[in-house]
């Protein structure tokens, strides 16, 4: 071959082996591969040759060959138990500042846990079913009004079933209703049932602590009960095949007891029984949608065509009747999504309330973390000689940097170990202020720790890089000197911190103070009907509900009894929903329907404003008169109101549907029946005792204990099986705003500690002033500057800093006040209530300003001498 000349191996690969060889090996490697390229140049191509050098400069790229850093040695054990050492003695050295370290850290990372465990508790409803992601709810939709809802027919699971090959299983669902339980002598009234059909446990995963999943729901009248029902009843003894009667008519055999710890579900069950054991006749009946159903589809079904499909399938097999033939399409709501975005049948989504608390939780932490910024960098002059020190002996940034990185490690692991140690301590309050129970083992829940524990790391990281930064990067001759400003004379970035503090502080204690506000205004507002000392009794499971006349009759002849009246509906949600043909008009208009009697008006004290109230022991009356509210009269559009004729819906003898007629007698002021969330809906009243189920009793003033023990001896005389339950309607009402009311609780907890938490971070920025300007003060003083005058000194900047943060936190709770304010129909107007702003403002800033104040007055009362000495 021809010799080859001036072939030189590539000079990059060169300098790669010399950035990484180790010194000692970099002579002998290096000669070695030139001798081997200037060999290989002799014998093959120089293209070959050097291809050769590069493959064999990076076969020697080996840990054993790679420099090592003489900057910092990570693996110094010596090195990390020193850095720990000193952490320790400066946590001891500065007992306050380290308490108020490391409480700040402890009450941000206990937010972080709590708002962990209940955030993945909420994300995990329903996701441990079988075949969860196939598995929907079945939905119609009206065409005009969007209106979606659950409410389906007996027959329709089993007949889409048997036609569509999508289907792979079904379940029906029923409320069972409240139902009187007896076992031997015990009788108790039970909610929370449900009937359900044989697949309930095969679509539904539950554990059992008695009987089995796949037997407990095969036969009519089989009984599945919740651990804490059968434990009311059976105490710990096994019940299976034990007998219990219901409401004085079936017995029903326990067949499967569930198990105490559950995982989260949707449907909140106390008691199941079998859907045979409905032996009603609607339940068959088609166009009666008094049943939930859930289809579980073939894996990969195409949704889209299958809810196509089901508008024929429903035109097909619907009664001709133009009540239950309406124009609907259908749709499937997944199962996993039910619990956090369902909004169906006025459901309010989950998911905002979990995202709120979420959020609040870590603003929290935020607050916490800038806290411990601060506190650090406030008492970073205290280390500026042992800095300097460590600088002047040779200590390199990096290792400066890794060093307080290390004391922010430890600070924050003890910190959060001693958090997620008092975890369950804190768990049931914060269960209290969210409204749910919630379940955290170490055991089960070891990827959520392991995860909260990467998390704290990471903020440990965060948190600790500035201020490693900053300290590390002063020069040592400035540091050891004294003349070393740490992070500049204007302390803006830390000034920064302490405004987002409370900004965040004062927005949350505004917008408790208006929320506050909102559920005051609910509590005061005039419903239209006086609720005061109005019990409501059901008279349901009643054996002399037939006769339920004579016994109102009896109430009213105590002297403790001021009236009582029947009706069919609750108020809160119990009036039903139907369409009302109106004389003059083409279509029917939706309106609500209430069943009562001629007592109702009076005992709600419900005002008149045209007409007359219903005639009492009229049968004319009761087949051919309403009452309406203001509300149905604006909507139909009439200018004279009574004797109008109006027609709802009716059952005839023979099965079919017709209108029934009547005239309109009165009309009343509109009153709130429902909660202040909705609007007010019109509302036609029938004097038909027929379809009345409970008794409205206005118990005189000043009488309760007394009236309360007349009904009670009254209902043990009529009344054998069912026990004697009861409520008062205001604290019916009352139970719709308990979510608004935890959520003014937990505002209120987490405002306070955001508070708390800010003035922390204050105190420090504070302390940290007060020691670079002891200088500055105590020559003022000298020179004869007035309290007055140093107290403006000191304190202006801080009053500047919470000008500032009440001003940005007005807009910024204001626009979320208005997103939650509009879920009120009836509600404050925030431009009318301002001073609450202004007083949520005043009170935080003077509580802030004491902070201030207490290190205002160590400026003020140090003596000059002790400062000036030696300058």
């Amino acid at each position: 071959m021809k010799q080859q000349h001036n072939i030189s191996p590539p000079k990059w690969a060169i300098r790669f082996l010399r950035f990484y060889c180790r010194k000692e090996f970099l002579d002998e490697i290096e000669g070695d591969l030139l001798e081997v390229f200037n060999r290989n140049i002799k014998a093959q191509s120089g293209f070959r040759s050097k291809l050769t050098f590069v493959w064999s400069v990076f076969r020697f790229f080996k840990w054993s060959n790679i420099k090592r850093s003489n900057r910092l040695n990570f693996n110094s054990t010596t090195m990390l138990k020193s850095y720990f050492l000193i952490t320790r003695r400066n946590l001891l050295k500065e007992k306050l500042y380290s308490l108020l370290n490391l409480s700040g850290l402890y009450i941000g990372f206990l937010c972080l846990i709590l708002t962990a465990i209940y955030y993945q508790q909420q994300v995990s409803f329903d996701q441990h079913h079988s075949d969860v992601d196939n598995t929907y709810r079945f939905l119609t939709v009206d065409q005009e009004s969007g209106h979606r809802s659950s409410s389906t027919g007996g027959p329709w699971a089993p007949r889409m079933a048997s036609e569509f090959p999508e289907i792979k299983n079904f379940l029906r669902i029923g409320t069972f209703g409240t139902s009187i339980f007896q076992y031997k002598n015990e009788r108790f009234y039970e909610t929370e049932g449900v009937l359900a059909d044989t697949s309930f446990f095969s679509i539904f995963k539950y554990d059992f602590k008695w009987g089995s999943p796949r037997t407990a729901l095969v036969n009519p009248y089989d009984l599945v009960l919740s651990s804490a029902l059968a434990k009311k009843y059976f105490g710990d003894q096994d019940p299976i095949g034990e007998l219990i009667n219901v409401n004085g008519k079936q017995l029903y055999k326990v067949t499967g007891v569930l198990d105490e710890d559950q995982l989260p579900s949707h449907i909140k069950v106390n008691f199941i029984a079998t859907y045979d054991s409905d032996t009603r006749p609607q339940k068959d009946d088609w166009a009666l949608q008094n049943y939930v159903s859930y289809l579980q589809l073939v894996p990969d079904t195409d949704k889209e065509a299958f809810k196509v499909n089901l508008i024929d399938f429903f035109a097909k097999n619907t009664p001709d009747n133009e009540f239950s033939k309406s124009a609907k399409f259908f749709d499937l709501e997944p199962l996993s999504q039910i619990h956090l975005y369902s909004s169906v049948n006025n459901e309010v989504p989950t998911i905002k309330r979990v995202l709120t608390f979420a959020f609040i939780g870590l603003l929290v932490l935020c607050i916490s973390l800038v806290n411990y910024i601060n506190l650090i960098t406030a008492r970073s002059t205290k280390r500026l000689k042992e800095i300097g020190v460590r600088k002047a002996i040779g200590a390199r940034r990096i290792q400066l940097i890794f060093q307080f990185l290390a004391e922010s490690f430890y600070i924050c692991f003890i910190a959060f170990a001693l958090a997620l140690l008092s975890v369950k301590l804190v768990m049931p309050f914060y269960a209290y202020l969210v409204n749910e129970p919630l379940v955290f083992s170490f055991l089960d829940h070891w990827h959520m720790i392991l995860a909260l524990l990467g998390i704290a790391v990471l903020l440990s990281l965060l948190s600790g890089i500035y201020p490693a930064i900053i300290l590390s990067s002063r020069q040592a001759m400035s540091l050891l000197s004294g003349r070393e400003e740490l992070i500049g004379s204007k302390q803006f970035f830390r000034k920064i911190l302490i405004g987002f503090q409370f900004t965040i502080s004062i927005a949350l204690i505004i917008g408790t103070s208006f929320i506050q506000r909102q559920l005051y205004y609910i509590s005061e507002k005039d419903l239209g009907f006086d609720q005061e000392q109005l019990m409501v009794i059901s008279l349901n499971n009643s054996s002399f509900l037939a006769d339920k006349e004579s016994f109102a009759e009896r109430l009213k002849q105590s002297p403790f009894i001021k009236s009582v009246a029947l009706t069919g509906q609750s108020f809160g949600g119990g009036d039903w929903g139907m369409p009302v043909k109106f004389e003059g008009g083409d279509e029917p208009q939706n309106a609500r329907f209430m069943s009562v009697d001629a007592d109702f008006v009076s005992t709600l004290s419900l005002e008149l404003l045209e007409g007359r109230n219903f005639f009492d022991q009229s049968q004319a009356d009761q087949e051919n008169s309403f009452i309406v509210n203001e509300k149905f009269v604006n909507q139909v559009g009439w200018t004279e109101v009574i004797g109008k004729s109006i027609g709802i819906p009716s059952w005839n003898p023979d099965g079919s549907y017709g209108w029934a007629s009547g005239k309109i007698v009165g009309v009343v002021k509109d009153f709130n029946y429902r909660d202040l969330k909705t609007n007010l809906f019109p509302l036609v009243i029938s004097n038909n005792v027929d379809y009345t189920n409970m008794l409205f009793v206005k118990i005189e003033t000043g009488t309760l204990n007394q009236g309360l023990e007349f009904i009670g001896n009254e209902w043990a005389k009529a009344e054998e099986n069912a026990p004697f339950n009861y409520y008062f309607l205001d604290d019916r009402l009352a139970q719709f705003y308990e979510p608004e009311q935890r959520l003014a609780k937990t505002t209120t907890v987490f405002g306070g500690i955001a508070i708390i938490l800010a003035c922390f971070g204050l105190f420090s920025l504070a302390t940290f002033m007060a020691e670079q300007k002891m200088k500055e003060v105590s020559v003022r003083k000298v020179l004869g500057a007035t309290t007055k005058q140093i107290f403006l000194l000191f304190g202006k900047p801080f009053i500047l800093i919470l000008l500032i943060s009440a001003i940005s936190a007005v807009p910024i709770s204001f626009h979320f006040l208005g997103k939650w304010l509009s879920t009120f129909a009836y509600r404050i107007e925030i431009s009318d209530n301002l001073i609450v702003a202004v007083l949520a403002i005043i009170i935080t800033i003077a509580i802030a300003g004491l902070t201030v104040l207490y290190q205002s007055f160590r400026v003020i009362k140090a003596n000059p001498v002790k400062f000036l000495r030696n300058e």
